[in-house]
């Protein structure tokens, strides 16, 4: 079956690593100003949600000519414009203890309705830490979840983790918190064997982990998925912000859910 009509995927190729170095003097990893010129665009164009599936747990470097201080407040400010942008992080088993700002926004964000704590033996996985972003863009973000991924002993990753515990909270993923987020009053809840989100029944595991549902590409495609060049969607950014023509297609990014 082929994807859902309402996502497309932005690129960071061969291609955009070059053109950005080429253009823009600056290699990869790029100034997190460029992804706020980018959320700019997509605000723009009329995009439905943006999902990051990279993850901003440390402090932004300084760039030539770009301070990382103002790089990361940059970010934060395109998130908190556009209001519709999805943020993550990776939870860990092991480690130094997160800052407590940044664990207290997470649990607020992403906090599993009527679980603030985990109850024994209920067969979640637990993690006691994790690469947090800073507590200002969690709190920006429409919503944030946790990305992780478990292949099984055949190396195939065929489950993805809805639910968890964080320290003293249940937390739900990032999928997860981004349908809450695009539905208005959506109500949750964890059932045996099921989640409940609104309508959609998503059947679960003892660890709240369901299948996966992998979608091919369409005949003659090779994604499921349209995409677009991330030094593209840059540029137009840079040139919105100069008056100029965008030199893209704002009806392909409008309404859609953008990764």
């Amino acid at each position: 079956e082929s994807g859902p009509a309402d996502i497309s995927i932005i690129v960071i190729d061969q291609v955009s690593l070059e053109s950005v170095h080429k253009s823009l003097d600056h290699r990869w990893p790029w100034p997190r100003e460029f992804y706020a010129k980018m959320l700019g665009f997509l605000k723009t164009a009329g995009a439905r949600a943006v999902v990051f599936d990279m993850f901003f747990s440390e402090p932004d470097r300084d760039h030539e000519g770009i301070l990382g201080e103002d790089s990361d407040a940059a970010l934060v400010a395109a998130t908190h414009y556009a209001a519709n942008v999805f943020h993550s992080y990776v939870p860990q088993r092991e480690g130094l203890s997160p800052r407590p700002d940044e664990l207290a926004a997470i649990i607020e964000a992403s906090g599993f309705p009527g679980m603030v704590a985990p109850r024994a033996g209920n067969g979640l996985r637990r993690f006691s830490t994790g690469a947090l972003p800073s507590a200002a863009l969690t709190e920006a973000a429409a919503g944030i979840g946790f990305a992780t991924v478990e292949k099984e002993r055949d190396n195939i990753c065929r489950r993805i983790q809805l639910v968890a515990t964080l320290s003293d909270a249940t937390v739900m993923c990032q999928s997860l918190a981004i349908y809450r987020g695009l539905h208005d009053d959506l109500e949750l809840s964890m059932k045996p064997g099921r989640i409940q989100a609104g309508a959609h029944s998503i059947q679960t595991d003892g660890a709240a982990s369901a299948f996966l549902r992998w979608y091919r590409p369409a005949p003659g495609k090779r994604t499921p998925y349209p995409q677009h060049s991330a030094f593209d969607v840059l540029r137009a950014g840079v040139r919105l912000e100069n008056d100029l023509d965008p030199e893209l297609d704002l009806a392909d990014f409008k309404d859609k859910i953008i990764y």
